[in-house]
């Protein structure tokens, strides 16, 4: 080998030794978009947000700033959306409340007026008892003075005086105005006026037999009238009925000269 060879040889190898480092040192100096992305992906799963990719610096080397920056982004926008959310549980809760207290106060409201209705009807029906009732009882206290009036009469009157028939005649004036007091408060005495017996207005008290077909089913005395008020029967006429009598059972032949034929052996 000559020299000029030896030293063309030595020159080569000190080229390739640059190409070698010029290409080491541009690797080192410009990452690949597949680190940009892991870079990226990383972030957004630290943080549990969609997040762009970090930009790199002008080196291509992502700077911590930029990915800090990034997480309290993030963070402020999960903050922000809680607080929304919170608002407006908060304002759910307060038209629940609302809504709640004013039913309360519907109820409230609904059981004072059914209260203050019932007392209203309460004090109309015990002062309409009391507009009804008020001629009757009345009636009764007038009726109760004659009895006194009638008592002390006969008290100062001679006991020779106090005849069955006076104190009959009493008794029936007595009667006599009760059924005056009835039918002042719209309770009439009435008797049937036909002589056939009607069991739908009258009552029979008794009967009396009698061997008259004809008579039997109708009236053979009137004992008490009966009350109604607006055909509303309170008391049934009270009546004695004819019937027809029970025949006599035909007499045993028999039995007739059983009898004739003991006396004769006595």
């Amino acid at each position: 080998m000559s020299k000029s060879d030896g030293l063309n040889s030595d020159a080569a190898i000190d080229r390739a030794i640059d190409i070698d480092g010029a290409i080491d040192n541009d690797n080192q100096t410009k990452p690949s978009e597949s680190h940009e992305k892991l870079v990226a992906s990383t972030t957004s799963r630290e943080t549990g947000t969609e997040l762009e990719a970090v930009p790199s610096g002008e080196n291509g080397v992502v700077e911590p700033a930029a990915v800090h920056q990034a997480e309290e982004t993030s963070v402020n926008d999960v903050l922000q959306s809680l607080s929304r959310l919170e608002d407006q549980v908060t304002k759910g809760v307060g038209d629940i409340l609302r809504t709640f207290q004013d039913k309360l106060a519907f109820d409230r409201f609904k059981e004072d007026q059914i209260t203050r209705l019932h007392d209203e009807l309460q004090g109309y029906k015990s002062d309409l008892l009391s507009k009804i009732t008020r001629p009757l009882i009345n009636g009764v206290i007038r009726l109760h003075d004659d009895f006194g009036r009638v008592v002390e009469a006969l008290e100062k009157s001679d006991p020779a005086d106090l005849t069955p028939g006076r104190f009959f005649k009493v008794i029936a004036g007595f009667r006599e105005d009760l059924e005056l007091l009835l039918n002042q408060n719209g309770v009439e005495a009435y008797a049937e006026s036909a002589d056939a017996f009607n069991p739908l207005r009258q009552k029979a008290m008794t009967t009396v037999e009698t061997t008259d077909a004809g008579q039997a089913g109708r009236i053979a005395a009137r004992l008490r009238p009966g009350f109604e008020q607006g055909g509303v029967i309170y008391q049934k006429e009270r009546v004695a009925v004819y019937a027809l009598a029970r025949e006599s059972p035909a007499p045993d032949r028999d039995s007739e000269l059983r009898k004739d034929n003991e006396g004769e052996s006595k």
